[in-house]
């Protein structure tokens, strides 16, 4: 077994870190602000409604990261789709919930994202 063949299950284990963080991240929006999340500006309806995003996006990058990190021939294709979804929705939700854009953490999803793709392209 060469180097390239863990690039895939790499890219796989990244997503499923990533799916878990959005769903704890759907879980602590759920039912409005957070306490120790003074910088969120949005009411508890929009707040329900980045939820409900997240969970998609979470149960998106947990199944294609487990096709990926288990070596699946076409995982590739929607896990590279829900990778993007990550990150268009993290740029919509970083500027809804915070009112402004974050660059430190959509550039990081941004970084993280690529360094995906390029994981799942290489293999």
């Amino acid at each position: 077994m060469n180097l390239n063949d863990w690039y895939q299950p790499v890219a796989g284990i990244l997503m499923l870190l990533i799916g878990t963080s959005c769903a704890l991240g759907a879980k602590a929006l759920w039912n409005g602000k957070p306490d120790d999340w003074p910088d969120v500006i949005a009411d508890a309806p929009l707040l329900r409604k980045v939820a409900i995003g997240l969970t998609v996006v979470s149960v998106a990058m947990l199944t294609t990261g487990m096709a990926a990190t288990l070596r699946q021939p076409w995982a590739t294709t929607p896990a590279m789709i829900a990778t993007t979804l990550f990150v268009i929705g993290g740029f919509i939700g970083n500027k809804k919930v915070f009112g402004d854009y974050r660059p430190m953490h959509t550039g990081t999803n941004t970084i993280l994202a690529a360094l995906i793709i390029w994981l799942l392209t290489s293999g």
